[in-house]
């Protein structure tokens, strides 16, 4: 029986011909794509289009019974920039067009489906999403692939990862280095080592020195294979801004990591997310709190192991990709 075609828009902003290899993955939309594709094929014939400019494209295989971009509302967006190529695919294209979104938001979209990261509310809020929105929005989940996010942590030293700035937002990584200097000069304490990823990459940070503030340039990529290699090498991995989901986030999880969250006001991953089995610690901004946490956790252990078991259960991209496939077929 010949399984349906579904077409996967998604990956790169620029020019790009070719089907997604895992050592070019950068960014959210490339990596949601290679791993849908992935777990997808068990039951559809996949037809991949990796460039947002190839939209077009999408008309050579008008028997597909949809097309999904892995672009942020793709389709809202080439409604915005491009209306007339959006249009012309509207007309032309016989199946559903959806797109992947961290969560519904209280705008028009131009998509038939929404597949979320977070669950759809059910209060009153969310029913006027729904009338707004003018979309059939599905819960995907919050996805790593397992596969690839696995734990190679050495017993000793532990390791600290620091994530990346924030592009555009506030950016807390200054807190984390300052309770880390304070750490270093506590003798009591067995051997642990910093890492974080920076404009200039991936690499160790000199415990004793200040931080210096930084914005993230998001054009500065570090390949997906690099950063899951860091991951994995990690006990602890300490989120330093406020994340709409944070795709890196359920990676390191996905890997063994410790996740460290700040809360102020609220925690910097939305709470939803937080209730769905990884294994995380609630901070507040307070460099002595975060120095005492670190402490006890480096003194205790941290159980990578366990620690992925718990997520792989309910965060593999298997998972989003049978919820998806349910709707088409």
């Amino acid at each position: 029986m010949n399984k349906p075609k579904l077409i996967i828009w998604g990956g790169f902003w620029t020019e790009h011909r070719e089907n997604l290899l895992l050592e070019e993955l950068n960014s959210h939309a490339s990596v949601n794509a290679f791993f849908l594709r992935e777990n997808l094929e068990q039951y559809f014939t996949i037809v991949s289009i990796t460039s947002f400019l190839d939209a077009l494209d999408i008309l050579h295989h008008k028997d597909a019974v949809a097309v999904l971009s892995t672009f942020q509302a793709g389709f809202t967006r080439l409604k915005q920039d491009k209306p007339n190529i959006f249009e012309e695919i509207k007309k032309n294209f016989n199946g559903k067009i959806a797109s992947i979104v961290d969560f519904a938001s209280l705008q028009p979209y131009a998509e038939d489906i929404l597949f979320t990261v977070l669950k759809p509310e059910k209060n009153w809020k969310g029913c006027i999403k729904r009338f707004v929105n003018r979309s059939d929005v599905i819960h995907m989940g919050w996805s790593a692939a397992a596969k690839y996010c696995t734990p190679n942590q050495k017993k000793e030293p532990t390791r600290i990862f620091l994530d990346h700035g924030h592009y555009s937002g506030d950016d807390f990584t200054g807190v984390f280095v300052s309770a880390l200097n304070k750490l270093s000069l506590d003798t009591s304490i067995p051997q642990f080592e910093v890492y974080l990823q920076e404009n200039k990459g991936i690499g160790s940070w000199p415990l004793g020195t200040s931080w210096h503030d930084e914005k993230y340039d998001r054009q500065q990529k570090v390949s997906w294979p690099d950063i899951m290699s860091e991951y994995g090498k990690s006990h602890i991995f300490c989120v330093t801004h406020r994340e709409s989901a944070g795709l890196g986030v359920i990676e390191a999880a996905m890997s063994g990591a410790l996740i460290y969250i700040p809360h102020e006001g609220s925690p910097f991953i939305r709470s939803e997310l937080l209730e769905t089995g990884l294994k995380h610690r609630l901070l507040p901004l307070n460099e002595e709190y975060i120095y005492k946490q670190l402490k006890a956790d480096i003194i205790k252990g941290v159980h990578c192991q366990e620690n992925r078991e718990m997520v792989e259960r309910t965060h593999d991209w298997s998972i989003a990709a049978k919820r998806i496939a349910q709707i088409f077929t």
